[in-house]
């Protein structure tokens, strides 16, 4: 993250930071989305000059694309995770998998089409997104 990045976050509206009872600042979900999209978008750029096999995280792409369509009140289908993985479809499949198995996230069918699978963010799989982008802060 550059100086000119970080320093947007610290000069944050007093709105996107709390104290806590022990002093500790927490750090609003919108901003923590904010750090999730610059994210998405700075590994995007990279893909433009480099081969994207050097850089394969799909599991945390698609951990942070669910973060970020959380946030932004849109469901996400399992097609859509696979895509946002940028891995082919049979290896997303198996990231996703891992990721339900680790309690990550979990999938579940749609309330308007039985045809399409939804993925979502568990609490904790949650939680534990909200801790790492806050070390990008």
């Amino acid at each position: 993250m550059s100086l000119a990045e970080q320093q947007s976050l610290i000069i944050c509206r007093e709105d996107d930071t709390s104290a806590t009872a022990n002093g500790s600042v927490t750090i609003s979900d919108a901003v923590l989305t904010d750090v999730a999209s610059r994210e998405l978008a700075r590994r995007a750029s990279r893909a433009r000059f480099l081969p994207e096999e050097f850089f394969s995280e799909g599991a945390w792409e698609i951990l942070l694309d669910l973060f970020v369509s959380e946030q932004k009140g849109r469901v996400v289908s399992m097609k859509s995770a696979c895509i946002a993985s940028g891995l082919p479809a049979t290896t997303a499949l198996r990231c996703i998998e891992a990721l339900i198995s680790f309690k990550l996230v979990t999938r579940s069918g749609s309330v308007t089409d039985k045809r399409l699978k939804l993925v979502r963010l568990t609490t904790s799989g949650r939680d534990a997104l909200r801790s790492a982008l806050r070390e990008y802060t």
